[in-house]
């Protein structure tokens, strides 16, 4: 028996081919035991009652070329449910099919047959791919199958139900609209890198999104340091209202020289004063003390007269006695003469002293007054120099609110310039349809949000979206399809038959009345 030959899976960027799905056979996948669809490129419709396994089916396509995304898991393996919990009625899953390979010309050029085994967790416990024959090596198998599939093609309604933001950078991908990096580094002197897998939306409203852009938080700030220098600059010129409003040209500062001088003249005179006081107290005293000695004298004096008066009488017995006491007597007499002048002098001294001293005049009145104006002139003066200040300070406030106003300008229209990208990026892209603009964050119709469209408008964009992308897999899941209005739907058969080449559809839906699944071409 010849071995079978090993190739590498095929460069997706070779001589790309359309596929559709060929055949599928499933067992023990999901709800259904045994099941077997040759499609032949075709379109097919199932239909029938619920819980009968139309989306399994469908889904069975799909989880054949991709496998089982981690999102959908559910149960993959055939079971049931108990009062314990699910209970599978096997151990794997298992899906065989094919592709049909075309050329552009619609020409039949190959088959790829693939073979994969499935577990309760959805994970893969064997893949096997052929090409007419050539099996493709186990390495980057799994991933070109992936590659050949398109997201919205294999679940159609999620781009109808999917959030604004999704479908605007979904839209936006599919018609290779650049990230706006250049006009954003024009528009702000700055480069914003992209982040990986960054979207056209999410990049601009990384920028300029309500609270969270970065030129929102910018301008933001830019804000809070106006309202902070305006509200200093009102503190300031309430401050200057207070110490008497801006100082005026003819405010000057005035001198206190003269009277600083005349003050120290005066001080002078105040200090000879209470010296020559001071001399005069001290003679006073003086004077006082040699009173005193002064009339002690007398009285010892007087003593010694009466102890004469009473010596005479003794004269005889005393004489010796007595001559002493004359003696003494005479001494002292001679004192007497001798002092009293130079008492009376001391007395005529102090008299003119204090004469002096009183002579004087006292300047203490005028020294107070000119120590008050003194006072005033340095506190006017200081007055002025703090509202000079103050003026000063408003003065550089106002020019700094005005900095900070116009920083806060600038930054807005940044922010502003940011978000006009928004609604232009679209321009000068033919999309077909020229309903279709950006909004702010999601797909106009005709200035309408695109959740608010007509069923038939929203039908026509996604597939003009999926067939615009391009995928290798040219096929359609329209799954749920009594979702749609009969137009709509009608709609979503011709526009698929229209592309080129023609997308196969795969279609399931909920029918009424019956009982058992029904397929029918589609």
């Amino acid at each position: 028996m010849a071995r079978t030959k090993t190739i590498d899976p095929p460069a997706a960027n070779g001589t790309v081919t359309t596929k559709r799905f060929g055949w599928l056979k499933a067992k023990d996948y999901r709800g259904v035991e045994l099941f077997e669809l040759h499609l032949d490129g075709s379109n097919v419709r199932l239909s029938g009652p619920n819980e009968v396994g139309k989306s399994a089916r469908i889904q069975a396509f799909w989880d054949l070329v991709k496998g089982v995304e981690k999102s959908r898991i559910g149960h993959p393996v055939r079971g049931h449910q108990t009062e314990s919990g699910w209970v599978n009625d096997a151990d794997k899953a298992i899906l065989d099919g094919a592709l049909i390979e075309e050329d552009q010309n619609g020409r039949h050029v190959g088959t790829i047959e693939i073979h994969r085994e499935i577990d309760a967790q959805g994970n893969d416990l064997a893949l096997t791919v052929t090409s007419d024959g050539e099996k493709w090596r186990k390495a980057g198998q799994d991933a070109r199958l992936r590659a050949m599939c398109d997201a919205l093609a294999s679940d159609f309604t999620e781009f109808l139900h999917a959030r604004p933001q999704d479908q605007l950078d979904t839209f936006l991908e599919v018609f290779q609209v650049p990230l706006p990096v250049e006009q954003v580094e024009k528009i702000t002197g700055e480069l914003f890198e992209p982040r990986p897998g960054e979207g056209y939306y999410e990049y601009v409203m990384r920028l300029s999104a309500d609270r969270t852009g970065e030129f929102f938080i910018r301008r933001h700030a830019a804000g809070l340091e106006v309202q902070q220098k305006e509200k200093a600059l009102r503190e300031a010129k309430e401050k200057l209202e207070s110490i008497g409003g801006a100082p005026l040209p003819e405010d000057k500062e005035e001198s206190a020289e003269e009277a600083l001088k005349k003050l120290e003249t005066l001080q002078t005179q105040k200090q000879a004063r209470i010296d020559a006081g001071t001399i005069a107290s001290a003679a006073a005293a003086e004077h006082k003390v040699k009173t005193q000695k002064w009339r002690e004298r007398l009285q010892q004096l007087a003593g010694k007269r009466e102890a004469d008066a009473q010596l005479t009488a003794k004269i005889k017995a005393l004489q010796d006695e007595q001559a002493a006491l004359r003696a003494q007597i005479a001494a002292d007499e001679e004192w007497k003469v001798k002092a009293e002048p130079v008492l009376c002098e001391s007395e005529r001294r102090v008299a003119t002293l204090q004469n002096e001293a009183a002579a004087l005049p006292d300047p203490s009145a005028e020294i107070q007054t000119l120590t008050a104006s003194i006072g005033g002139i340095n506190q006017r003066n200081k007055a002025l120099h703090a509202r000079r200040f103050q003026q000063s300070v408003v003065t550089t406030l106002i020019e700094e609110v005005g900095q900070k106003v116009e920083a806060r300008e600038v930054e807005n229209r940044k922010l502003e310039a940011i978000r006009d990208l928004r609604g232009h990026a679209l321009d000068d892209r033919d999309i077909g349809m020229p309903e279709i603009q950006v909004g702010s964050g999601e797909l106009l119709y005709k200035g309408l949000s695109f959740k608010e469209a007509p069923r038939s408008a929203q039908v026509k964009t996604a597939i003009l979206a999926i067939a615009r992308r391009n995928p290798e897999l040219k096929c359609l899941k329209l799954d749920d399809s009594e979702s749609l209005d009969e137009a709509s739907e009608r709609m979503v058969w011709d526009l698929c038959a229209a592309q080129t080449p023609p997308w196969q559809i795969l279609a399931a839906s909920v029918e009424r009345g019956v009982d058992k699944l029904t397929i029918k071409p589609g």
